[in-house]
């Protein structure tokens, strides 16, 4: 349940019922998406990002780092992260 304090700026993953998925990540677990939150957390006050399939309309879910390019490049999308590489169009 998203606490009410944060409902305004958490609004884009908090459902309709108040509720939400939250998944943690520790800088031992996962050091570069730990890195990625803290530097989004510097830079909004929110340290949070949304994460979702990645696919277009009628095309599965991006599996390999070709298939992101390909479907960053179909979409339309600014930039697009895979490691620690930055593609912009």
């Amino acid at each position: 349940q998203t606490k009410k304090d944060h409902l305004i700026s958490l609004s884009g993953v908090t459902h309709a019922d108040g509720s939400c998925r939250i998944q943690t990540v520790n800088q031992k677990q996962n050091q570069l998406y730990y890195n990625l939150l803290r530097h989004l957390k510097a830079k909004t006050g929110v340290g949070v990002c949304l994460n979702t399939s990645f696919n277009l309309k009628y095309e599965p879910i991006v599996s390999t780092p070709q298939q992101a390019i390909a479907t960053f490049y179909a979409s339309g999308l600014d930039a697009l992260i895979i490691g620690n590489y930055l593609v912009r169009k």
